[in-house]
């Protein structure tokens, strides 16, 4: 038997359940009302997009038009973007400012002065001269926006626009450098194949030669190659650094830091700036050495037996006979397994 609580408990329910199914009942027989329009919501103050053109330069050089944008495969993208950047790298390439003569120097002493006025115009701006291709302006020429230019070649490369851009500008970087490693060369040992004669010049007083051609006393020996293309390397690495200054280096070649610069050079040949160094100085030592065995070379093969060629002799072949062919020198080494190399560093030497 249920108790007072409990009958007045089960007869809200009841009551509340009647009620529901009355006004489910009249919603039921009402006409449907057309609902009246709602106001659209106010416009955010946001800044309008400008409409892209559907034949924009880009487009048409990648062939990645909106018609078959989203129907590419990635091959077909990677190809559209490859010559999208064969096509800076030929406008970079065009820039005069690339085909002129160029040589770094650390600053424009003449130029500067505490009585002179510093209210230089922007066109001598040494960085305004130097670089006169910016990203900005390839964009306008494409058609694009940078956010575009910078997507589009991360897809291709991982690499954005102004890195591209820096990996263009390292291409000075060889010219200005060997330059510098040129003279730093010439004030070390003088022109390739002079340093030969110093070793050549040892006072005759000093050894004695017999009527049989030998010597009496023996010479110091030649050093070790591999060890003197590293010291040579070493020393002319040092010469190079003692006017260095990477920051003056990175702004004259159209770099916004040594930072970048750096890290162009990483991107492009996997090592940092001072490795670089080295790899072109010991390029140079190379040569001065291949040149330093011709002078010992033609000296040894002389027909006088005088001190000069069996000093040269002692050198060049630890012998006092005269060499025959075949030689087996650095040179001759260069003239039958690197001639375009060889033919290279004799133009650049002079």
């Amino acid at each position: 038997m249920m108790s007072y609580e409990d009958q007045i408990l089960m007869a809200k329910r009841t009551l509340l359940t009647a009620r529901v199914v009355r006004d489910l009942v009249r919603d039921l027989r009402k006409p449907a009302q057309p609902k009246k329009p709602s106001e659209p919501p106010p416009l955010k103050k946001t800044k309008r997009k400008a409409a892209e053109r559907p034949h924009a330069k880009w487009r048409r050089i990648t062939g990645i038009t909106l018609a078959i944008e989203d129907r590419l495969s990635i091959k077909a993208r990677r190809a559209g973007i490859r010559r999208l950047i064969h096509w800076i790298e030929r406008k970079w390439a065009e820039t005069p400012i690339q085909n002129s003569e160029f040589k770094i120097r650390n600053c424009d002493a003449d130029n500067i002065s505490i009585t002179r006025t510093w209210t230089l115009p922007l066109e001598t701006w040494r960085h305004s001269r130097i670089d006169e291709r910016s990203l900005e302006s390839l964009c306008a020429e494409l058609e694009i926006t940078p956010h575009q230019l910078n997507r589009l070649i991360r897809e291709h490369s991982n690499i954005s626009a102004s890195e591209l851009l820096d990996g263009f500008r390292v291409r000075k970087l060889r010219k200005a450098m060997f330059e510098c490693l040129r003279e730093a060369a010439a004030e070390l040992w003088g022109r390739p194949g002079t340093h030969a004669w110093t070793l050549l010049s040892v006072q005759n007083s000093e050894f004695k030669i017999q009527n049989c051609g030998y010597l009496d006393s023996p010479l110091p020996d030649r050093e070790d190659r591999a060890l003197e293309l590293h010291r040579r390397t070493s020393e002319l690495a040092t010469k190079l650094r003692e006017d260095f200054y990477a920051q003056t280096w990175a702004v004259a070649l159209g770099f916004a830091s040594r930072a970048r610069l750096n890290r162009a050079i990483q991107h492009v040949f996997g090592m940092n700036l001072k490795q670089f160094e080295r790899i072109l100085a010991c390029d140079v030592v190379r040569y001065y050495m291949a040149c330093e065995d011709k002078v010992l070379r033609e000296a040894a093969c002389r027909d006088e037996e005088d001190f000069t060629t069996m000093r040269a002799r002692h050198l060049y072949c630890k012998s006092d006979l005269k060499p025959d062919e075949p030689f087996l020198d650095e040179y001759s080494k260069a003239e039958a397994f690197a001639q375009e190399w060889l033919e290279w560093m004799k133009t650049a030497f002079g």
